[in-house]
């Protein structure tokens, strides 16, 4: 299951590296305004998402959360997860249309929970090893966040800080399924 969990990670990056590659890259615009800017692109990304979210959301269900036993905390913060990432592929960040708002409270609310689940994670029974790499993930991105939230000058840079923050929380996952 750990290798189909990889395979959607990189369906995801790859997704999403060929989506802003295909708008023109514009460090200060999010993955998701890249993707808005063409029809064609808002497709294949929505549909990729979407398909690598529903099976992700099969993997957490079936497979990674009763492999560490968890409660009912980890699969709410799962299932939080796996909506707001539905949302996020199924309604693209069109500005100024009723898409945008509806697109920004499931992007935004995914960049939250994302801290929280991986905290949430970090009281699971993970080995040693993956606790602590866990832990430095977990760091890593509440300093990217804070930085990304509280450092006007660096907003110019967004993208960057939207790409690594995700593959910062993708990589814990990744840990967690391979421990």
């Amino acid at each position: 299951m750990q290798h189909i969990l990889l395979g959607t990670v990189l369906l995801i990056t790859l997704a999403s590296l060929w989506a802003v590659t295909h708008a023109g890259r514009t460090k200060h615009l999010s993955i998701s305004l890249h993707v808005a800017k063409h029809e064609r692109t808002q497709l294949a990304f929505g549909v990729v998402l979407g398909l690598a979210t529903v099976v992700m959301a099969c993997i957490f269900f079936t497979w990674l959360l009763p492999k560490y036993s968890v409660g009912t905390v980890s699969y709410f913060m799962f299932i939080f997860v796996t909506a707001c990432l539905g949302v996020v592929a199924a309604v693209p960040h069109v500005v100024g249309t009723w898409r945008e708002p509806v697109h920004n409270i499931a992007a935004w609310g995914f960049v939250y929970v994302i801290i929280v689940t991986m905290i949430v994670m970090l009281f699971w029974p993970l080995p040693s090893v993956a606790w602590w790499m866990g832990l430095g993930l977990t760091a890593t991105n509440s300093i990217l966040l804070l930085l990304a939230l509280t450092m006007k000058h660096l907003r110019q840079w967004f993208l960057y800080f939207q790409m690594a923050y995700l593959g910062v929380f993708l990589s814990f996952l990744l840990v967690a399924a391979y421990a």
